[in-house]
């Protein structure tokens, strides 16, 4: 897993470990990772992610019954360039006619609006797309709106 962090916490335990905890952000979602560290350690870690553009995590993924949530046990911790976002092109000479294509408003099929969708074809340079929801037409009003002249 690689991504920067967002937010950091030590608490120091009953054994004299240190739990270190941090949120760990990929540009979609966050996940809490979490590491048992010594005292003189966890002083350095915290310092030098804090610093960092980019981490790479490797663990184990375990359910916390704490924090009832998801969680990475971090084994190793390692310093990164930091995430390189690339938007994708769309270099064809002759541009495609996507005919299927769902809004948001297709229940449990895409998170994309059609606003979104609109915008991204025109920026590829597609003439035409088919907005194909199942059984709705709540995002033609979207795309109409967008659309007028």
């Amino acid at each position: 897993m690689q991504g920067e962090v967002i937010y950091t916490e030590d608490r120091t335990l009953k054994s004299g470990k240190t739990l270190f905890s941090f949120d760990l952000y990929d540009g979609t979602s966050t996940i809490t990772c979490k590491a048992f560290l010594t005292k003189d350690n966890c002083k350095k870690v915290m310092k030098r992610i804090q610093n960092a553009k980019g981490l790479k995590i490797s663990g184990t993924a375990q359910m916390d019954t704490f924090a009832n949530e998801l969680t990475v046990m971090a084994n190793t911790i390692v310093e990164t360039e930091g995430l390189k976002k690339e938007t994708r092109q769309d270099n064809s000479p002759v541009k495609r006619v996507e005919l299927h294509m769902h809004t948001q408003m297709s229940q449990m099929d895409a998170m994309t609006s059609a606003k979104d969708l609109i915008k991204r074809a025109m920026k590829w340079g597609m003439k035409s797309i088919a907005i194909t929801d199942h059984g709705v037409v709540q995002a033609f009003p979207e795309a109409h709106k967008l659309l007028r002249f």
